[in-house]
């Protein structure tokens, strides 16, 4: 675990240069774009293997939770959203189109009290999320973002339209 002094910062903001289950290493945080949203108990991080596979980190932010006016709500939205990621992830690790889960666990940061464990996932690196991609563009592109919609057949045989959230892959 990694000693950090600084009181203010909260654990979540600690994991860079951790070392994480399965080999992986906290090499740098992501900034988020200055137009980005989403995000608002995660923060995004780099993270390499011995091999030197790059990925993409999520940690969960409890803190920020537990400071909400209603946290009691936000904590149990958040710890659902973390493992409703990770069901739905495992789901999806044959399908295309869909950023494949690697690795989760949980992070435990030394120095910063009771609230010192951080879950996190880790996917495939992607270059950037769909918001991202469609921050350059002058007017949205209705027909590239129906080329993105999945079509479903549920068992009862009706179908379902719904949008992934799609990555744009691209070589670094």
């Amino acid at each position: 675990m990694m000693e950090v002094n600084d009181s203010n910062i909260k654990p979540v903001d600690r994991l860079e240069g951790m070392d994480l289950l399965q080999g992986w290493h906290v090499v740098s945080k992501h900034e988020r774009h200055p137009r980005g949203t989403g995000g608002c108990f995660s923060v995004s991080y780099l993270v390499k293997n011995k091999e030197g596979t790059e990925a993409f980190l999520k940690a969960f932010d409890l803190m920020s939770a537990f400071r909400a006016d209603n946290f009691t709500l936000e904590v149990e939205a958040l710890f659902k959203a973390f493992n409703f990621e990770c069901d739905l992830l495992e789901k999806c690790k044959t399908c295309s189109r869909v950023v494949t889960s690697i690795s989760h666990g949980v992070a435990e940061v030394s120095g910063v009290g009771h609230l010192n464990r951080v879950p996190y996932l880790i996917f495939e690196r992607a270059k950037h999320n769909i918001r991202e991609e469609t921050y350059s563009w002058k007017e949205f592109d209705i027909a590239w973002a129906l080329r993105k919609m999945i079509f479903e057949k549920k068992k009862d045989k009706h179908q379902e339209m719904r949008l992934i959230n799609p990555y744009r892959y691209f070589d670094f």
